[in-house]
């Protein structure tokens, strides 16, 4: 679990949580990565910090039957589950059958808005995101450009965090989510705060 994570924070600089950066496809490491998180909930609650973790169409799949997988996400208020544009049928919007029992009953983030594998437009029009986190290589490319910041303004309407990567990072650096297994939560955080 020593991975290195994204902390997330919005464009005014302000601090929303970590971003774990591997998408989980098999639905045992899922459940072993839940059961890891929830020793180190305290921490999260504490700090009003969230988690975002990346799944597969195959997890969303898993998520949307009763399962102890979907049990355990309940049990988890400040995870965040975060699909890319590449999801199956994402332009079809709550049309898509598993998007919409997905985003009904959880906290669902979109996790790479400009990558131009699919559009999520629809998807985002209809409410479906808690969250969006723009494309780190689109942010690159576009951040200069005089459309961008009425682009950002216009996806805020969309969704209640916007995560712009590139945007006030300065001081904010990847941090190892070995340190929550370390019992170094506090520590780890401090200088973030």
């Amino acid at each position: 679990m020593d991975k290195l994570c994204t902390v997330l924070h919005c464009e005014d600089g302000r601090i929303t949580g970590i971003y774990y950066p591997d998408q989980f496809t098999c639905a045992v490491k899922f459940s072993e990565f839940l059961r890891k998180i929830e020793n180190k909930a305290w921490y999260f609650s504490r700090y009003k910090r969230l988690l975002a973790v990346r799944i597969s169409f195959g997890i969303a799949c898993r998520i949307n039957q009763i399962t102890r997988l979907s049990q355990q996400i309940k049990a988890l208020p400040f995870l965040r589950l975060v699909i890319d544009e590449d999801f199956p049928h994402i332009i079809n919007g709550r049309d898509n059958q598993v998007l919409d029992q997905l985003c009904r009953y959880n906290r669902v983030w979109l996790g790479n808005l400009g990558s131009a594998s699919q559009t999520g437009n629809r998807a985002m029009s209809e409410r479906c995101f808690e969250g969006i986190i723009m494309d780190p290589q689109f942010t690159a490319d576009n951040s200069g450009q005089p459309i961008f910041n009425s682009l950002m303004k216009e996806l805020e309407k969309f969704a209640s965090h916007l995560i712009v990567p590139g945007v006030c990072t300065g001081r904010y650096q990847q941090i190892r989510l070995q340190q929550f297994d370390m019992g170094a939560g506090k520590e780890a955080w401090a200088e973030l705060h």
